[in-house]
């Protein structure tokens, strides 16, 4: 009888096999979640639609900003091994992953970036002045309390949520992580039922609210005066671009990130979440730098770099990426984390 410690390792074993042949063959999920995979299509003027043999990053974790740490750490959200080509945003990711003998990762920037281009390319003029937006404050709770649904609501959440009520401002939205939201009763709707409490993400994949994720993030906070939050989410990045101002809820996750930002010696980080305002410039460079504005490619050199040609996949280049991983992964990296 296999015991309970071997099932596991094989349950892991084969969700890792699984991933590998995915990534291999241009189907890994991760490509298509917020709909970013899309946004490049469009920016690169290829059918909608057409893989990446590899993977997206598609969001990183801001607190870990210095040297190794954001590739090594099991909080980021970049991967673990070099066996299929991965894109990250940022160049400092790049480099440490070659630091680790890891060649196969590459900075081209965030989809977000290239969402604006199209948006500057249909001649939008996307900032909007304050005295034009409906929302005085949109309240983010960034860093989730809950990892699956469950009937009440987390002390963290209700600190938070009593707090949106004590606010002043006279137009106030509530964004809630899925399963924060789920999470909530029906004693807990009831008791905040004074609030506007939504969720902005549900299903973050092969879907049309996924789909249109960025375009609604886009138009939301377009809309926004402050973002208030908890925790310097990639939301927080895409208000910066947008010219919204930034507040904080000063929870045990906002003392955390501070003091991780300190002892690293992240001064910006350390500047946007003690400064009592900051200057649109400020914002605009701390978050376009945040999101990989020095990685940004071309088209055409974002084709290239994904073997694509204006008619879609090139099949030569497809087919030598898929066979290199598809050989290489036996001999060297089943036995890693993925």
């Amino acid at each position: 009888m296999i015991s309970e410690k071997s099932w596991t390792l094989s349950k892991s074993i084969l969700v890792k096999i699984f991933e590998i042949l995915k990534s291999s063959l241009g189907y890994y999920s991760e490509n298509e979640v917020y709909g970013n995979l899309y946004i490049l299509n469009e920016y690169c003027g290829v059918p909608i639609g057409t893989r990446i043999i590899g993977r997206l990053e598609h969001s990183p974790y801001l607190s870990h900003i210095n040297s190794h740490k954001a590739i090594s750490s099991s909080n980021s959200s970049t991967y673990k091994n070099n066996l299929s080509d991965t894109y990250v945003w940022l160049k400092r990711d790049e480099d440490s992953a070659k630091h680790m003998g890891w060649n196969n990762f590459k900075a081209i920037g965030a989809p977000w970036l290239y969402f604006l281009a199209l948006k500057k390319s249909h001649g939008f003029d996307y900032l909007i002045p304050h005295s034009d937006r409906n929302i005085d404050e949109l309240w983010i709770f960034a860093n989730h309390s809950v990892d699956k649904f469950q009937g009440g609501i987390t002390c963290e959440l209700r600190e938070f949520l009593i707090a949106v009520r004590q606010s002043k401002a006279d137009t106030k939205l509530v964004a809630l992580f899925y399963t924060d939201y789920f999470s909530l009763s029906k004693q807990d709707r009831e008791e905040f039922s004074d609030l506007k409490i939504v969720t902005l993400l549900g299903s973050r994949l092969k879907s049309s609210s996924a789909n249109a994720h960025l375009y609604t993030l886009f138009h939301l906070l377009s809309n926004v005066k402050c973002l208030t939050l908890d925790f310097p989410s990639t939301m927080m990045l895409y208000a910066m671009t947008l010219n919204c101002d930034i507040k904080w809820f000063k929870n045990a996750s906002y003392e955390m990130v501070k003091k991780e930002a300190i002892e690293i010696g992240s001064y910006d980080l350390v500047e946007v979440l003690t400064a009592k305002e900051l200057t649109k410039e400020f914002k605009s460079e701390f978050a376009e730098k945040e999101l990989g504005r020095d990685s940004l490619k071309t088209p055409q050199e974002l084709r290239t770099i994904f073997g694509w040609s204006e008619s879609g996949m090139i099949s030569r280049v497809a087919v030598a990426r898929m066979l290199r991983c598809l050989l290489l992964a036996p001999f060297r990296y089943l036995n890693r984390e993925r």
